[in-house]
C-alpha cells in the first residue's frame, strides 16, 4: 500500500500545514466515494480541475460560519493559505447576500450547493475565487508534493487538454484563463480544459480504503485546526465540517418526483404494485454511503419496501432476476421518455463514472447503465462490512 503511506507522509509531513492540501484530499477522497467503481481511460482518471476548486467551496464555507482559522496566528510566509480570499468572498455575500443573508452553520453547505448547482450567473466574486482556488491547485501540489521528508511522491499530474478525452500533455503553464462575462458554475466546468489525472493503480488503491482515508484526513485537519484556533476542539471541527451525510438536495428530489410522474411511472420499484398517493423517491446506493443523485439511483417506492425490512433490503440484497429485470425496466422507461433531467443524468453518468462517450443506440445505453447500477451494489456489499441497507 504504497499509496497510502505516501499520503499519510503528505499529511503529517511538516510542523506548520498548510490546509488547502486536506481540502484536495478530501475532494479526491469524496468524488471517489461517489463513484467507487469507475471505469479508467488508457488506464488513467481525469477530473476537471474545477470540481475540485467547487468542493474547496463548500469544504471551507462552514468552516467560515464557524470562524475557525485555517492559517497559524503567525502568519508564516511560507504557509499558503486561501484564507484572505474567502473573506472577501464572504464579506461580498453579506453585501449582496447572493448566496444567502447570513451564515449559517446548518444551512450554508446546502445553500453553497444549491447556489453552485443551478443555472444561474455567479457573482463576480465567487467566480474569482473558483478561479483563485483552481490556480492554488495547479501551483502549490505539484511543487510541495513531489518531495516529502527525503522521499519522491507522485500521486497525479495536472494535465490540459482541448479535446477531452482525447489529446492529452503535461500542463506546462499556470496561467488562468482570462475571465468572460457572467457564467454559471456547469458552463465554467463544461469549458474546463485542465483535468487533475490518476493513475488506475493509486485510483484503486484510493478505492479500496476510501472511508479510512477520509475519516484520517478529517482528523488530521482537525488537529491543524485546533492548534490554529485557540481553543477550539476537535469534535467542533467535526461537526462544523458537517461529517454527516450529504444534504439530499430536496429542490432537486421534488424535480425528480415531478418528472417521473411526467414518465408514467406508477409501480413500487421493489414489490411491483401500483403507488399509493403518497409515495417515497429513494435512493437503491443508501445515500450515506454513495451520495449520488441521478435517475439511476433513484426509485418510486412505496413506504413499506423503503422502510420496512421485508420489502427493500432484502431484495437488493439477494440480487435476484426480478430486481435485475426491474432495474432494466426502469431505466429503459426514463431514457425513452427524453426528459431533459434524465438526459442530463445520461451525459454525467458516462462523463464522471464510466469515463466514455455516450452510446449512439439507446439499448447500449440502457445495458452499460444497468450494469455499472449493479457494479455499485455489488462494490458496497464487497468493500462495506455492515449490511449497508440497513442504515
Amino acid at each position: 500500500m504504497e499509496t497510502s503511506r505516501a499520503i499519510e507522509s503528505i499529511l503529517t509531513f511538516g510542523h506548520v500545514s498548510s490546509t488547502y492540501k486536506f481540502a484536495l484530499f478530501r475532494a479526491l477522497v469524496d468524488l471517489i466515494i461517489e463513484s467507487p467503481c469507475r471505469r479508467s481511460g488508457n488506464g488513467v482518471h481525469l477530473w476537471p480541475l474545477l470540481t475540485f476548486a467547487r468542493r474547496y467551496l463548500e469544504y471551507y464555507w462552514p468552516l467560515l460560519a464557524s470562524q475557525i482559522n485555517q492559517a497559524p496566528p503567525s502568519g508564516h510566509a511560507a504557509t499558503f493559505s486561501l484564507t484572505r480570499c474567502f473573506e472577501e468572498f464572504k464579506a461580498a455575500n453579506q453585501t449582496h447576500g447572493f448566496i444567502g443573508p447570513v451564515l449559517d452553520r446548518d444551512r450554508s453547505p446546502l445553500t453553497i450547493m444549491d447556489y453552485l448547482d443551478t443555472a444561474r450567473p455567479l457573482h463576480p466574486a465567487a467566480a474569482r475565487l473558483l478561479r483563485q482556488i483552481r490556480q492554488a491547485i495547479i501551483r502549490y501540489p505539484l511543487i510541495r508534493f513531489p518531495n516529502v521528508n527525503q522521499r519522491k511522491i507522485h500521486l497525479f499530474d495536472v494535465i490540459t487538454s482541448d479535446d477531452w478525452p482525447g489529446r492529452r500533455r503535461l500542463e506546462s503553464n499556470s496561467r488562468t484563463p482570462k475571465p468572460r462575462a457572467l457564467q454559471s458554475y456547469p458552463d465554467l466546468e463544461t469549458a474546463e480544459t485542465k483535468y487533475l489525472q490518476l493513475s488506475d493503480r493509486v485510483y484503486q488503491e484510493l478505492a479500496a480504503m476510501r472511508f479510512w482515508l477520509r475519516d484520517a484526513v478529517l482528523k488530521r485537519w482537525a488537529e491543524v485546526c485546533s492548534r490554529y484556533s485557540a481553543g477550539l476542539q476537535v469534535e467542533t471541527f467535526f461537526q462544523a465540517t458537517v461529517i454527516q451525510p450529504r444534504p439530499r438536495n430536496s429542490t432537486l428530489i421534488r424535480l425528480y418526483r415531478q418528472a417521473y410522474r411526467d414518465i408514467g411511472l406508477s409501480e413500487c420499484h421493489y414489490c411491483g404494485r401500483p403507488l399509493p398517493a403518497v409515495w417515497e423517491l429513494d435512493h437503491l446506493a443508501p445515500f450515506r454511503r454513495f451520495p449520488v443523485n441521478l435517475f439511476w439511483n433513484l426509485y418510486p417506492a412505496c413506504p413499506e419496501c423503503n422502510r420496512g425490512r421485508a420489502g427493500k433490503h432484502d431484495l437488493v440484497l439477494k440480487d435476484t432476476t426480478a430486481f435485475r429485470e426491474r432495474l432494466g425496466r426502469h431505466t429503459a422507461l426514463c431514457l425513452a421518455s427524453g426528459h431533459p433531467l434524465i438526459t442530463g443524468d445520461v451525459a454525467i453518468t458516462f462523463r464522471r463514472f464510466l469515463a466514455k462517450d455516450v452510446p449512439r443506440t439507446m439499448d447500449d445505453q440502457q445495458q452499460e447503465i444497468v450494469n455499472h447500477t449493479l457494479n455499485v451494489l455489488s462494490n458496497l456489499r464487497r468493500i462495506v462490512p455492515t449490511r449497508p441497507w440497513t442504515a
